[in-house]
């Protein structure tokens, strides 16, 4: 279902005066669909903070998954399997990759994605490659587990009827206010009460003050904000080489290897980027 876009834009010279016609137009076009003040305060969580696991908790249980003694299920089921018993290891593993950089610096190197009895890589790109297998499986496992806490799962439906909610906005800054990006944000997300929902600002090289929100069907999984760095990209080129490692590791079963291994490469950057999210 495609979002439902509303918009308010403002050309004044005043920053004070473009925010404030900027909101009102977005308020004519939003009518009821307006988030309400009560609707930014999140419901209580009921739940204590988990401190996530030891990190010898966490390398255990990716090792035990890589060389396949946990059967065949995917990390993000292994680590469920265990949430009741021990979620301090789920906490964990919400943290990737990103997160753990901070609790577990040492996971990039600890974390490998080869399993024990294959050769290792010695080409550059490969090495790479793994590097960032390894950082996308874990970002696919957090994404999953934090779906699953909020009670999504990939075959959620919609139902016949389905209500809006915010989904995400943007909002294009004049350069000539960059200093005011922060502040032009925070003020239009308290005014816009858009808490539940990603705001993203950027600096523009326009002379107009704009303001885009996009509201979606409420069954459908929230939007996530996501930036490409160097790391990320790494990722997203290494989905091609982890669809090759499973189309080899599959090959009786698979009827398409034939035709991968002679027609070449997978678009596996594609993938990536849509599993990434």
């Amino acid at each position: 279902t495609p979002p439902e876009w509303h918009c308010g834009r403002s050309g004044a010279a005043s920053l004070d005066e473009a925010v404030e016609e900027v909101l009102a137009a977005w308020r004519a076009s939003v009518g009821p669909l307006a988030p309400t003040p009560t609707s930014s305060s999140p419901p209580p969580g009921g739940r204590a903070p988990v401190s996530p696991a030891p990190f010898e908790d966490v390398a255990q249980l990716w090792h035990a998954w890589r060389c396949g003694e946990l059967g065949d299920v995917t990390l993000a089921q292994a680590v469920l399997e265990r949430s009741e018993q021990f979620p301090d290891l789920r906490a964990a593993f919400e943290l990737f990759p990103d997160g753990a950089d901070v609790a577990y610096p040492e996971w990039r190197t600890e974390l490998r994605w080869v399993r024990p009895w294959k050769r290792q890589p010695d080409e550059d790109w490969k090495v790479k490659k793994v590097h960032g297998l390894a950082a996308f499986e874990l970002r696919r496992t957090a994404t999953t587990l934090q779906r699953h806490r909020a009670g999504l799962t990939e075959q959620t439906t919609a139902p016949a009827a389905a209500g809006l909610r915010p989904g995400f906005a943007l909002v294009f800054v004049p350069s000539r206010w960059a200093s005011d990006l922060e502040a032009v944000a925070r003020r239009l997300e308290e005014a816009m009460h858009w808490a539940d929902a990603p705001l993203i600002a950027v600096l523009s090289d326009g002379d107009l003050l704009s303001l885009g929100t996009a509201f979606v069907p409420e069954s459908e999984k929230p939007p996530v904000p996501f930036f490409l760095g160097e790391r990320e990209f790494e990722e997203a080129g290494a989905a091609g080489y982890r669809l090759q490692e499973e189309l080899i590791d599959n090959m009786a079963r698979n009827a398409y290897t034939e035709y991968y291994q002679k027609h070449g490469k997978t678009n596996g950057t594609v993938v990536a980027c849509r599993e990434m999210l």
